[in-house]
């Protein structure tokens, strides 16, 4: 995902590309910048643009276009970043910093990672989506119910694309260059179990929340 040419609206594009190789920094510099901005006035103007569009398709596939462009947009950073703001007002603080992490995961994937569907991606978005249970999330509007299952289905689809034993990258992006493969996955259940234990709710599906709950776990812990 490239930042604006210009000087963006929104602290996300600069983040990504100024802090990728520096994970533990780039949250706790997040964490900061959210707070900051959570004062500032919802972007109405440019909210309205984007979701009629969204809502006005129901195939899942120009939803996945209209979504990428919401995203790559300096008007859609704002939307998206206006849309977290209030959600996470609505959230346990631990339920709130876990989600939190899933989204900015997603987002650090969704640098690097090109997103393909396959039949088995879809196969496993369908199950989380029947587990997950949106109503149990407390979100106070269709709207946002249907954002965060839209950025939930894409955590699922880039984290089943992500191969931390192939790519000396993501190795690298996650702090595991000195780890071998059965430590990382290793540490991964161990991880996940903890969160289990402490979120129940948000996790539902061994495998497909095996990098995601773990990381986001790690995260967490971090979090002020």
């Amino acid at each position: 995902m490239n930042s604006p040419a210009h000087i963006p609206t929104s602290p996300m594009p600069f983040m990504i590309s100024y802090c990728k190789n520096h994970l533990n920094f780039y949250f706790k510099f997040n964490l900061v910048l959210v707070k900051f901005t959570q004062d500032l006035p919802p972007c109405e103007e440019k909210m309205n643009p984007v979701f009629p569009e969204y809502f006005s398709v129901t195939d899942r596939t120009q939803r996945e276009k209209i979504f990428i462009k919401l995203q790559t947009s300096s008007s859609g950073y704002e939307t998206v970043s206006h849309l977290r703001q209030l959600r996470y007002q609505q959230h346990k603080p631990f339920e709130d910093r876990f989600i939190h992490a899933i989204l900015q995961l997603l987002y650090l994937a969704d640098s690097f990672v090109p997103a393909h569907r396959s039949e088995k991606a879809l196969k496993e978005i369908q199950i989380a989506e029947e587990k997950l249970a949106l109503p149990q999330y407390h979100l106070a509007s269709d709207l946002e119910k249907e954002f965060f299952l839209l950025e939930y289905e894409n955590s699922i689809r880039l984290f089943s694309q992500l191969s931390l034993k192939d790519d000396h990258y993501s190795r690298g992006l996650f702090g595991f260059y000195r780890l071998s493969d059965s430590q990382i996955k290793n540490k991964l259940t161990n991880d996940l179990q903890k969160a289990f234990q402490t979120a129940p709710r948000l996790v539902h599906h061994e495998e497909l929340f095996l990098p995601l709950a773990g990381l986001a776990h790690q995260v967490c812990e971090k979090a002020p």
